[in-house]
């Protein structure tokens, strides 16, 4: 808010909603908090209390060490050997939390020496991240993803259209753990892959390179919706570089054992849904293989 004016400043940005999923129905257990003196109820409470609470820190630390990180170890060559990308490399990527969930976004504004197109890339590389690691951890998360005008009403405070289609996206349009990508993204990303740069333009060679790449990330799902595909060629060879296929079975072996439980409690709504996760696993990694050592996550 500024305060000399009482004006907002609206503006274009990406926003991803992160949901994770589950945390209402453990939390449905008590209507009251038990005392000491309930025992075996108490420390139930103070168990799933404990349980809860450490789902929604452990993602939110997991994805701000994502986006530390990225610079350091993302692999692909259009972030590391571009002439002069010190010069366009300053993006912004801010982070709202609430209850069992977050927000992440990226503001789309173009200033002199400032491109959002990392921003959008690594919003997207974090995106499918955080969804195969939930599942690997047995805390899944469902995502989406929109574009549109906003407006920060203080620091890490954002209202407006983007937030509200990227809610719609995650909680009418996912259904399961899947990140999904309005088509205004996809739009947006096509328009910047599809500029035509002089030579030396390394600014727009950069947005252009970036958006190329980020397309790759995605494809469509089996209902025609556009998603981050992160057990796809390009996130496995590029984003999970140096990591074995132990996370990808990991998290399979997760999808698998959710699957058979919800059909045994005879949930057609949940098991409908992990059937059609469990379809899009086996799609790109086959059969499932036992898992071993678990790989650090």
């Amino acid at each position: 808010m500024n305060k000399a004016n009482e004006s907002l400043v609206f503006g274009h940005y990406l926003v991803a909603f992160v949901d994770l999923l589950g945390q209402r129905d453990k939390l449905r257990k008590f209507a009251a908090i038990p005392t000491e003196q309930n025992g075996a109820e108490h420390q139930e409470f103070v168990a799933l209390v404990k349980d809860t609470i450490g789902a929604v820190d452990d993602l939110q630390q997991t994805s701000r060490r994502f986006f530390d990180q990225f610079g350091k170890s993302e692999q692909d060559s259009i972030l590391q050997h571009m002439p002069g990308l010190h010069k366009y490399n300053k993006t912004e990527i801010k982070f709202q939390h609430f209850s069992d969930g977050l927000v992440i976004y990226v503001p789309l504004k173009e200033d002199d020496g400032y491109s959002p197109a990392k921003g959008v890339y690594a919003a997207l590389a974090a995106c499918g991240m955080l969804c195969l690691i939930g599942l690997a951890k047995k805390r899944p998360v469902r995502i989406g993803v929109a574009i549109g005008i906003a407006a920060e009403l203080r620091d890490n405070e954002l209202y407006g259209k983007a937030v509200a289609e990227a809610y719609e996206a995650e909680s009418f349009v996912a259904q399961y753990p899947r990140v999904v990508v309005t088509n205004d993204v996809l739009s947006y990303l096509k328009e910047k892959a599809g500029q035509q740069c002089d030579k030396n333009d390394f600014g727009c060679k950069l947005k252009s390179g970036l958006a190329e790449q980020s397309i790759k990330m995605l494809s469509p799902d089996f209902d025609g919706r556009i998603i981050v595909n992160y057990l796809g060629e390009f996130f496995r060879n590029h984003l999970l570089a140096g990591v074995d296929d132990g996370l990808n079975n990991i998290a399979y072996q997760y999808v698998s054992e959710e699957l058979a439980r919800q059909q045994e409690k005879q949930n057609t709504k949940l098991a409908f849904r992990y059937s059609l996760l469990h379809g899009y696993f086996f799609e790109n990694l086959g059969e499932i293989k036992p898992v071993g050592n678990q790989p650090q996550i």
